[in-house]
């Protein structure tokens, strides 16, 4: 993934004295598994300018990765330590569906297909539903668009899906 991730990590020392500090990470790679971002934290934190003392020398035993996309309502939290980094991802392509839906102007309707047929195969993966009938003229154009995506896996979608938000966005503004 070209640039990696920037991932947000708070830092908490107590949370009784709302003792913690933010700690912001860019380019991180996804293909890392949690267990070697931790020790990329820590050995950061440690020699981190502008972080203070306490939060340097503080032996932390537990660590909880939260994203939350641009604009959505809700934080989610990853426990597993030797899962991959690949959540990033999920949050990259929360963060794109949310932008598209604020684009300053409409994308054509060929633009519109490829949006909703990526966002499919990312989310509920090949066409699972019979193709919608002879009237239903939108649902046969979005039926036909997603069954062109079929066999593509889940991150191959979501990947495609936010360098197509990307193009949109340089395209129509936001």
């Amino acid at each position: 993934m070209e640039g990696g991730a920037v991932v947000t990590v708070r830092l908490v020392r107590s949370f009784e004295h709302r003792n913690f500090k933010p700690v912001v990470f860019h380019g991180v790679s996804v293909d890392q598994t949690v267990r070697q971002f931790i020790q990329f934290v820590r050995d950061d934190i440690a020699t981190r300018p502008g972080l203070p003392p306490p939060f340097k020398n503080y032996a932390y035993d537990t660590m909880k990765i939260i994203h939350q996309a641009h604009g959505a309502k809700e934080s989610k939290c990853h426990f597993s330590i030797d899962m991959k980094l690949s959540f990033l991802l999920q949050a990259k392509f929360d963060t794109a569906a949310a932008e598209v839906k604020q684009l300053k102007a409409k994308p054509t309707d060929e633009e519109m297909l490829q949006v909703y047929s990526l966002f499919k195969q990312a989310t509920v993966g090949d066409v699972n539903t019979g193709r919608p009938g002879m009237f239903d003229f939108t649902g046969k154009a979005k039926w036909d668009a997603w069954e062109k995506q079929k066999g593509k896996s889940k991150e191959d979608a979501m990947n495609e899906y936010i360098n197509l938000v990307e193009q949109l966005k340089e395209k129509y503004g936001i």
